[in-house]
């Protein structure tokens, strides 16, 4: 009986203190006692930080998971574009829940419970990226090329078959063993600029930096398999091919093996000029 009466005198002094500290919510003033859920309720005592109890309603946005990109074949090309070339159409938008609470705490701001009104919540679904062909060469386009060759400047039709010194389609000069730099100055092996040099049809336009992947070329620092950077300054083969410069067709130090379709991705778009020099060359876009 006595343990009764002392328990019946806290619940008067906490609803008494509850009526003049804020019993105060998100949907207005009303009865505390029908506020105070019994998960709170239940998890009061008399050790408890704060002897004042008042609860409020809030929301709470939590991503939802996502999902991975999806390609969508289509039979329809955009203008500028060619159907072998795969890009972005649409960014992905990220899916969310807001979910509704009725937070219970004491008088000290701790939480004594946290109770979702599920019937509340509310759901966005996640949206994929999309993919799609039929798009324009520009940066994060992708494709697979249709065959992977190489070539030398001394070429039965090239320019240099018989001096062993010639230029590419972009006006770049290029030998047997060295390629004219932007600076005037011939770097021994076949790059420019830092990028190997590679021949493509005129769908790709010149200076234009890609990715290559998946590929199956050996030498003059490649190696099979490892993605390396190049720059389209020549022409000379048709559609979707590429053809990588290998400064000499007789040297024999760039080899290619048996995947001849590696992965093709643009990453920088550039153009052509005439630098102090009066050199033609390629002016790359960051």
């Amino acid at each position: 009986m006595r343990k009764e009466k002392i328990l019946a005198a806290v619940c008067v002094t906490v609803y008494s203190l509850v009526s003049l500290i804020r019993p105060q919510s998100t949907k207005g003033s009303v009865d505390l006692a029908k506020q105070i859920n019994e998960e709170a309720v239940a998890s009061l005592s008399m050790e408890a930080k704060g002897n004042v109890v008042y609860q409020q309603e809030t929301t709470i946005t939590e991503s939802a998971d996502g999902l991975p990109s999806i390609f969508q074949e289509t039979d329809e090309v955009v203008e500028g574009g060619y159907d072998w070339v795969i890009n972005k159409v649409s960014d992905p938008q990220s899916g969310y829940m807001i979910k509704t609470y009725r937070l219970v705490y004491d008088d000290k701001g701790n939480l004594l419970s946290k109770t979702l009104m599920s019937d509340e919540t509310i759901v966005q679904d996640p949206i994929p990226a999309i993919y799609s062909n039929g798009q324009k060469i520009e940066p994060g386009a992708t494709y697979t090329s249709s065959r992977s060759t190489a070539y030398g400047v001394d070429c039965a039709l090239c320019s240099g078959r018989d001096t062993g010194v010639g230029s590419t389609a972009s006006g770049v000069r290029v030998s047997t063993t060295a390629v004219l730099q932007d600076n005037g100055e011939w770097l021994d092996g076949i790059t420019y600029e830092g990028y190997y040099i590679i021949a493509t049809s005129q769908s790709i336009p010149l200076c234009t930096v890609v990715k290559i992947e998946d590929h199956s070329y050996s030498g003059y620092g490649l190696t099979a398999g490892e993605p390396f950077e190049a720059i389209v300054l020549d022409r000379g083969v048709g559609g979707s091919a590429i053809d990588l410069f290998a400064g000499s067709e007789v040297s024999g130090e760039l080899t290619n093996g048996r995947n001849r379709t590696p992965k093709i991705t643009v990453l920088k778009m550039g153009s052509l000029y005439t630098n102090e020099l009066g050199q033609r060359a390629c002016r790359i876009e960051d």
